[in-house]
C-alpha cells in the first residue's frame, strides 16, 4: 500500500513539474497558452475554491507575460507610429491581463505571493489613475513597462524557488520508492527460501 500511495503522488507531482517549471514568463507564446487556460477553467465549470494554488500561481506567471508583451509592442508601436487605436487596445488588453494576474495571486496563500499580489495590486491601479488607459502616452506605458519588468522578474525567480523545491520533493520520493522496492525485493526473495525450508522428520515417538 505504501508502494502505491509513494508512486501515485510522484506521478502527480510529476505531472504538475512541467505547470510550474516555465521559462521566461515575458514569452509571447503565453498569450495562446494563457488563453487555454482560461477556457480550460470555464469548460470544467471550475470556480477559483475548486483550483489548486500552484495552477493560480502559474496562470498569474502568464497573465504577467502576456501584459509586459502587449506593453513592450505598445512603445514599438509609439516608435513606428502606429494607429492610436491598435496603442489603445494594446493598453487595454495589458490591463485586463494585470486584472487576471492580480486575481489568480489573490488565491495563493503563500506569503511571498501576496507581496506580489500587492505589487500587481499598486501598478493596476497606478495604470487606472495615471490617465493611461484613456490617452496613453509613450512615456506613461514605458513607465509601466518598467514597473512590471521589474515585477516579471521577481515571479520569475519565485517559479525557480519554486522549481528546485519541487524537484527536491521528486528526488526524495524517487529515494523513498527506491528503498521500497529493495525492501518488496527482499522480501520476496526470502518468501520462496522459507517455504523450501525442509520440514523435520517424524519419529514416530510420542
Amino acid at each position: 500500500m505504501s508502494y502505491r500511495l509513494i508512486s501515485i503522488v510522484l506521478r502527480a507531482l510529476s505531472e504538475l513539474l512541467p505547470t510550474l517549471v516555465t521559462s521566461n514568463p515575458s514569452s509571447k507564446s503565453y498569450r495562446s497558452r494563457a488563453g487555454e487556460v482560461e477556457e480550460s477553467r470555464a469548460k470544467r465549470g471550475e470556480g477559483r475554491s475548486s483550483i489548486p494554488e500552484a495552477y493560480c500561481f502559474e496562470c498569474a506567471t502568464m497573465h504577467l507575460g502576456v501584459a509586459k508583451v502587449l506593453l513592450r509592442e505598445a512603445v514599438e508601436r509609439f516608435d513606428r507610429g502606429g494607429p492610436k487605436e491598435v496603442i489603445e487596445e494594446k493598453v487595454r488588453r495589458a490591463y485586463e491581463e494585470l486584472l487576471g494576474a492580480e486575481d489568480d495571486l489573490r488565491s495563493v496563500s503563500d506569503p511571498r505571493v501576496k507581496e506580489l499580489h500587492n505589487k500587481v495590486e499598486d501598478l493596476r491601479k497606478w495604470v487606472y489613475r495615471s490617465g493611461l488607459l484613456a490617452s496613453p502616452s509613450k512615456e506613461l506605458v514605458a513607465e509601466a513597462l518598467s514597473g512590471l519588468s521589474k515585477i516579471s522578474e521577481e515571479v520569475y525567480e519565485e517559479v525557480e524557488a519554486r522549481k528546485e523545491k519541487l524537484l527536491l520533493g521528486l528526488k526524495k520520493l524517487k529515494e523513498r520508492i527506491e528503498e521500497v522496492e529493495r525492501r518488496l525485493a527482499s522480501q520476496r526473495e526470502a518468501t520462496p527460501q522459507a517455504a523450501q525450508a525442509p520440514q523435520p522428520q517424524a519419529t514416530g515417538r510420542p
